[in-house]
């Protein structure tokens, strides 16, 4: 297990026994959560072989995890129009941080993310080309809302795939900590496009709607 502390640059991650708790550093939550979360769905990995026969299995450990995770979607989604200037007159949705981010970062919907159990490559944002929202997402909604006729929809297909559609934004949301190297996230289950690694294991980023980080 990994955990964010805070270092001279701003957050780092050090290794720890996984015997020890996950201490949040609150400079950098929504990364140490999505740790949490990684960990969570290799715990369950372990129980549930990550197969394709098994992509309708499902459970309360799932359903939480698949509630969880869209609801921090669309905190960082909303966190992500505020960095851009964007206003909203009502609450918004996610059509409305469709409209907003696909303006501001037209190669989002293109970011690859593997599941490395399945050596899967998904593209979570992909919908958005077509100008509506992932499938994950609208399943979401009915399980958030009609749970008693749609828990069968928190498995083991649409929970990786929300999981994946959250790095996404966080890649884009936490562009100025990676870029410049202050953080180093590496996880279990998902891997990111374009990250790649030196001899001296230092990370490099390039992402069509950024260029390329610094060395």
């Amino acid at each position: 297990m990994m955990r964010c502390v805070a270092g001279t640059g701003g957050g780092m991650f050090v290794r720890e026994p996984q015997t020890e708790s996950l201490t949040i550093s609150y400079d950098l939550p929504t990364l140490v959560l999505f740790e949490i979360i990684d960990e969570d769905l290799h715990a369950f990995s372990r129980q549930v072989e990550f197969a394709d026969a098994n992509f309708s299995t499902y459970s309360v450990t799932l359903l939480r995890l698949y509630l969880f995770i869209c609801s921090e979607i669309d905190v960082v989604a909303k966190l992500l129009c505020q960095r851009i200037g964007t206003t909203f007159a009502n609450r918004p949705n996610m059509d409305d941080y469709r409209q907003s981010l696909k303006a501001q970062y037209p190669n989002l919907s293109g970011l690859k993310i593997t599941i490395r159990p399945m050596a899967l490559a998904i593209f979570p944002w992909q919908a958005w080309d077509q100008n509506k929202n992932p499938d994950w997402w609208q399943k979401h909604q009915g399980v958030k809302h009609q749970r008693d006729q749609h828990f069968a929809d928190a498995n083991l297909e649409n929970v990786p795939h929300a999981a994946a559609g959250l790095l996404v934004f966080l890649v884009y949301w936490h562009k100025p900590e990676l870029w410049t190297h202050k953080v180093n996230p590496t996880f279990q289950i998902f891997e990111i496009e374009g990250v790649g690694r030196g001899i001296d294991l230092v990370p490099t980023y390039e992402l069509k709607d950024f260029g390329k980080s610094t060395s």
